[in-house]
């Protein structure tokens, strides 16, 4: 969360604004408006982010934080810094969160299929990768926790 936090304040790769049409809010400021899924989309377009319509929904989600149906200027630059620029371990945490839709701590197997039916890799690959998910689950209780 705080490394989240870093790379939303340090500005990301975006600059101010980029797809809001507006500056980065002073801090004490309030946010004016935001930008809904279409908008987000088109950001994501925009920025050359390759992502699946399952996975830009999630991460939408995840981004919105108070489910207001739109996100402010810190909420868009924190998951774009993650996804622009943010280590391994930040790309997988977040991806990890967009599919813990029940903030579980753990993805099921379900959770998990759904994410590697939108990934883009060859649909034979697909069961290979699924089976080596299957692989991690040292609990046995079909499904991954963040460590595993």
């Amino acid at each position: 969360e705080k490394e989240r936090e870093r790379l939303a304040n340090d500005g990301g790769f975006l600059g101010l604004g980029i797809g809001t049409g507006s500056p980065a809010p002073a801090d004490g400021e309030e946010e004016v408006g935001g930008l809904d899924y279409e908008g987000f989309l088109k950001v994501l377009d925009e920025s050359g982010t390759p992502m699946s319509a399952d996975e830009a929904h999630k991460v939408f989600k995840l981004a919105d934080r108070d489910g207001s149906g739109m996100i402010d200027y810190r909420e868009l630059v924190g998951v774009l810094s993650i996804l622009g620029k943010g280590s391994l371990n930040d790309k997988l945490n977040l991806i990890f969160d967009a599919y813990d839709v029940n903030r579980t701590g753990f993805l099921e197997f379900a959770q998990l299929e759904s994410l590697v039916s939108g990934l883009s890799v060859d649909p034979a690959e697909k069961p290979v990768l699924m089976q080596k998910l299957r692989a991690l689950d040292t609990s046995n209780k079909s499904s991954l926790s963040r460590p595993e």
